[in-house]
């Protein structure tokens, strides 16, 4: 699911049980609402575009590597991060077994890794 801040509505993601509403995107055994996604990467647009002091994306993962999910306004926010002079933070919520995917397609090349453990590592 997504949470809207500005609005405060909760928009399912996956689609569940057999109760299904609108257009759904199959992957693996999966489904996620195509809806819900085109709402949630106008959220994020629209958070993006206000410049908050930290901008929280959770999480860039296999639907975004394909070009789905909340693609493409990741792929246009990510670049503003790393090529603008600026305060505000990014924070990319990564698995660890798609984070040199991830580090690769999006071209990062200076981030830093928290771990579980809270530690936190300066990679460059």
């Amino acid at each position: 699911m997504f949470y809207d801040l500005e609005t405060r509505q909760i928009h399912p993601l996956q689609a569940t049980g057999n109760k299904f509403k609108g257009e759904l995107l199959q992957v693996g055994r999966f489904s996620f609402y195509l809806e819900a996604f085109k709402q949630a990467r106008m959220s994020l647009r629209r958070t993006f575009l206000r410049r908050p002091g930290w901008l929280i994306i959770d999480e860039i993962g296999p639907l975004e590597l394909a070009g789905r999910g909340f693609e493409p306004v990741v792929g246009r926010i990510i670049p503003w991060y790393q090529t603008q002079p600026h305060t505000e933070k990014l924070l990319l919520v990564i698995r660890d077994h798609l984070l040199e995917s991830v580090l690769e397609n999006y071209a990062i090349r200076t981030w830093r890794h928290f771990s579980p453990s809270l530690d936190c590592t300066t990679i460059s």
